[in-house]
């Protein structure tokens, strides 16, 4: 899947505006947020389970840039389980064993301009409540192009190292990251606590990259493309000898708690020790960060700094208020990356093919000959519809502006109409579906094309069962794509029920290249022994569009079997009525919006997806979801609150973040199903309803004085 060319270009030129412009009605929005989720949805699964990424980081990060936007502006529509809230997913296939990290390791939330980097540290201000003139002193490192590693110490003494994986876990590369010099296997003068993590990145000095590719060269070998990307495949090596060989380094940038009380503090600290950070400038000001912002980007395009970044990244250096600002589901709220801008070259577009997507969107791509941009060798380009290809007017032979706006796929500015060959004609786009031969289809007023051969085209079903074997749904061991495939070729199976009737095929597998008894048995084993499911996960199997995990979990609390779900579901379906009994049920679901639930409602409104479903009740089983598994931690767990008034002792956001640790469901609106109403100053019309539903009203300074003892 690659993502529309005009829709980041218009994101990119939105950015530089001083104004901001006003956003689509709501209803737009609504579709705009959906289009972005499954957009973000399908580049997550590229580039974190299969390795094959299709747009650049920077056009990554604008996606995620405005779903952000959208849902702050029209916050009902963000539902718990947004691509907003989560940092990532594991590789869905490897050699290395997989390490807990004792605390998340997040992504960062990016800025573009001056303009977004100074609404971040406004934001966080007003989160922290503080008064309006009182400075927060930011630190300011380079952010490196590497690969992040989280080294774990046990009483100085290094007993692990990991990636970053999903942020929760990580692949164990420890042996690899022994081989680095710049990783001490025991701290110096070490006086900290027994256990702790520090994390870093471990990247490529330019001067090293350049002498390894000549070196390479002169062996007749391939040189790589780029230090990232070579970092990163060094150290994940199976041969620790090889990872020997590769001039790999190590600089730290955070830590957990060491009982320093600022950033640049622990920093230092873990200097003394022997880690080797980075080089750091304090800022006091929005104006210090953004000066801060251009002496990195001068470093860099003098090539001072030895390395390759692709930004800065700025922290509160204050580690308490740290603590208080905490982090989203995907991000810490008190750092962010300010991100350089991208390159351009002109290259010729060799051809242009169409690709087939997880949903049935077709997708054209450019083939472009090679060019070398930033250090990256590109050979291809997004060109996403019909409509873009015709505005642009973009043929096979023409010389063209290509933009890479990251380290990965760029997209294709312009054309450069005055060298183009007169005998070149326009792209015609094809009729048929190359996957299926399926008629295409085009909704009116809508830009995308598609494939509406759903279940039977393989280019979609490869994507369906792919999703419902992955390891966070049914995690069938075995099931991967040339296996998925070759399956689809022979005819033994075509939608995902059709997995659990593999043992009655056991003669036709065994006869497949790459298999014979005991790898059929392996199979047909482990999909015997993935038949039990627990209810969250089946719901997520179903690659319903934007019901991933967290809305999965959500959906399972609230209806607590598989038959509750589908009997609401199907009834759900059978009106589009938003204000009927089923609907308002579904959307009164802590983190179920009505977006989530109207995909739900057209998952189940299809007869062939309802058949399928109960097919596979009935070959599996879904163990209904007990709430008994859930402790009771506070005593606001799992009670609904709502919060009404001014809160003086500390900002909304805080508030709700606070109640979400304590395990409560934060509403908007006072129902019969409040547990709790926190007041604060000028309780309005809320406290009216609350005090006349009964429920029970308790006030700012006792939220805050109990809410403080349970933390």
């Amino acid at each position: 899947m690659v993502c529309e060319v005009s829709y980041i270009t218009k994101l990119m030129n939105d950015r530089d505006t001083k104004t901001k412009r006003a956003l689509d009605a709501e209803e737009k929005a609504e579709q705009e947020i959906r289009y972005l989720s499954d957009q973000i949805s399908e580049h997550d699964v590229l580039y974190y389970q299969f390795d094959s990424p299709s747009i650049s980081d920077e056009e990554y990060d604008l996606l995620r840039a405005r779903l952000r936007d959208l849902e702050m502006r029209f916050p009902k529509l963000k539902s718990q389980d947004s691509p907003s809230q989560r940092v990532g997913h594991l590789a869905s296939d490897s050699a290395f064993k997989k390490i807990k990290h004792l605390k998340p390791v997040f992504s960062l939330d990016n800025a573009f301009s001056d303009e977004q980097a100074s609404a971040f540290i406004e934001k966080s201000a007003r989160f922290l409540n503080l008064e309006k003139n009182t400075p927060i002193e930011w630190i300011a490192d380079p952010k490196i192009d590497g690969l992040a590693m989280v080294l774990r110490y046990v009483n100085g003494e290094l007993i692990s190292a990991a990636t970053r994986g999903n942020g929760e876990e990580g692949e164990d590369v420890t042996k690899n990251a022994k081989t680095i010099c710049d990783i001490p296997n025991s701290l110096i003068n070490y006086d900290g606590p027994s256990e702790i993590e520090i994390r870093g990145e471990v990247y490529i000095m330019e001067a090293d990259f350049q002498k390894m590719n000549a070196d390479r060269k002169k062996e007749d070998l391939v040189p790589f493309a780029n230090s990232r990307n070579c970092a990163s495949g060094s150290l994940r090596q199976l041969d620790d000898t090889i990872t020997a060989s590769r001039p790999l380094r190590f600089l730290g940038y955070g830590f957990t708690d060491i009982g320093e009380k600022s950033y640049e503090d622990g920093m230092k600290r873990l200097a003394s020790w022997g880690i080797p950070v980075q080089l750091s400038l304090r800022c006091r000001s929005v104006d210090d960060v953004i000066k801060s912002f251009r002496y990195f980007s001068s470093l860099r395009e003098k090539n001072r700094i030895g390395y390759a970044i692709d930004g800065v990244v700025y922290k509160i250096n204050n580690l308490e208020w740290q603590k208080r600002l905490g982090s989203s589901a995907r991000a810490p709220r008190f750092a962010f990356a300010y991100k350089f801008r991208s390159e351009e070259q002109i290259t010729t577009i060799e051809d242009i093919s169409v690709q087939v997507g997880r949903t049935g969107v077709i997708t054209p791509v450019a083939h472009v000959d090679p060019v070398l941009v930033g250090g990256v060798v590109v050979r291809r380009a997004s060109l996403h519809n019909e409509d873009e290809i015709s505005r642009k007017d973009v043929r096979i032979g023409d010389k063209v502006v290509l933009r890479r706006a990251g380290d990965v796929i760029p997209k294709i500015e312009s054309v450069i109409e005055s060298m183009r060959n007169s005998s070149s004609k326009p792209f015609n786009f094809p009729n048929l579906c190359p996957s299926c031969g399926s008629e295409l289809f085009r909704e009116p007023s809508k830009s995308a094309v598609k494939c509406i051969n759903s279940f039977a085209c393989p280019a979609q079903s490869i994507w369906k069962i792919r999703h419902f074997t992955s390891k966070q749904a049914f995690n069938i061991a075995g099931m991967g794509e040339q296996t998925i495939k070759t399956f689809i070729n022979f005819g033994l199976i075509r939608l995902v029920d059709d997995i659990f009737d593999l043992h009655q095929k056991r003669n036709q597998i065994e006869q497949l290249d790459g298999f014979g008894k005991k790898a059929t048995t392996n199979l047909l084993t482990a999909i015997e022994n993935s038949r039990e499911i627990s209810l969250d996960r089946f719901i997520f199997s179903l690659g319903i569009p934007e019901i991933g995990e967290s809305a999965s979990k959500e959906l399972a609390k609230h209806y607590l079997s598989i038959d509750n779900l589908v009997s609401a579901a199907c009834a759900l379906s059978s009106s589009y009525d938003p204000a009927i009994t089923p609907f308002s049920d579904l959307t009164n679901i802590d983190g179920i919006g009505s977006s989530t639930a109207t995909q739900l409602r057209d998952f189940f409104s299809f007869r062939d997806n309802e058949c399928l479903v109960r097919s596979l009740i009935s070959k599996v089983k879904v163990a209904p979801f007990s709430h008994e598994k859930i402790k009771n931690s506070s005593q606001f767990f799992g009670k609904t609150i709502v919060f009404t008034g001014r809160l003086e002792t500390m900002s909304r956001s805080e508030a709700k973040s606070i109640a979400e640790k304590l395990g409560a469901k934060v509403m908007n609106s006072v129902s019969s199903k409040t547990d709790f109403l926190i007041v604060g100053k000028g309780g309005g019309s809320k406290l009216e309803e609350a005090e006349y539903m009964g429920v029970q009203c308790v006030s700012e300074s006792e939220w805050a004085r109990q809410s403080s003892m349970l933390i």
